[in-house]
């Protein structure tokens, strides 16, 4: 391996969508040799952090589902904290950003509910807690309900991708 200390060449990856089944190519042109490595859609995806956002108001879903794929997170949305449920009982996510204030199930009491999980690893979940009351709430009442972080609303763009990165470890290069 030392002999190649220093050594240091350019290469091309070129990715080509090909057929119905999403397969993608990379060509690896390197000294006049050429590396084919295929991949499939779930390979290539399979890094992606999915993140659950419970919040009621279509405008905000919206906008914070944007920003966040913009990000390239896989995102899902839901409107109240039962449809929260409906989903962690099919599958995994990385981070559920929620609502205090939802219709049916509020945001306090779902995370109750997911800190109650039978299986371990979705009741651990990171939470973030969204809500335009953070006045109305203590840091030990979101921790007392089982919830990581708050965001206050407006949201703060920045700081929303900051806090996913935080909670998916994206932040941490990992």
């Amino acid at each position: 391996m030392n002999e190649y200390i220093g050594f240091s060449t350019t290469f091309k990856v070129v990715l080509l969508k090909s057929s119905w089944n999403y397969r993608f190519i990379a060509y690896l042109f390197l000294e006049s040799v050429i590396f084919t490595f295929e991949f499939t859609k779930h390979e290539i995806m399979s890094g992606t952090k999915k993140v659950l956002i419970a919040e009621d108001s279509t405008v905000i879903q919206n906008i914070t589902k944007r920003v966040l794929q913009f990000q390239n997170f896989e995102i899902q949305a839901v409107k109240n904290g039962k449809q929260v449920m409906d989903k962690l009982a099919k599958e995994y996510y990385d981070v559920v950003l929620m609502d205090i204030n939802m219709p049916i199930m509020d945001g306090m009491e779902c995370a109750r509910k997911i800190r109650s999980l039978d299986d371990a690893a979705k009741a651990a979940i990171p939470i973030v807690a969204i809500t335009g009351n953070a006045k109305n709430y203590t840091m030990e009442d979101f921790k007392a309900a089982g919830i990581d972080d708050y965001l206050p609303k407006p949201l703060n763009f920045d700081q929303l991708v900051n806090t996913v990165r935080k909670y998916t470890n994206e932040g941490r290069g990992e």
